[in-house]
């Protein structure tokens, strides 16, 4: 019985954390602010198609692992103007942004 419950409650919550991130293609991205004291320096990125929650965009965290690999393929897309796939924390918001989990540049 202890097994029964184990295995119900990983299953749980292995789809309640899966559905707080997602992904959404078909983007470009509008617009990159960086400022020293908004939301503790995090990179403020606009993108065309985004969540509900975070109608705007989403924001890059400095101090987060990936920080320079995120924002390296944060600026290929915008200065290239190709279309991205940016994969959002949708339970991670900061001044009505998503936090970035992942970027994908479509060729």
């Amino acid at each position: 019985m202890g097994k029964v419950i184990i295995v119900f409650f990983a299953v749980i919550f292995s789809g309640y954390v899966s559905a707080d991130i997602q992904s959404f293609g078909g983007n470009k991205i509008k617009q990159i602010s960086a400022y020293d004291d908004y939301e503790g320096g995090i990179i403020r990125i606009e993108i065309t198609n985004s969540h509900s929650s975070c109608p705007v965009g989403g924001f890059l965290n400095p101090n987060k692992p990936g920080f320079d690999q995120l924002y390296s393929l944060a600026l290929v897309a915008a200065t290239s103007q190709k279309d991205a796939t940016i994969q959002l924390y949708t339970h991670l918001i900061t001044a009505g942004l998503c936090e970035i989990d992942a970027i994908r540049l479509d060729f």
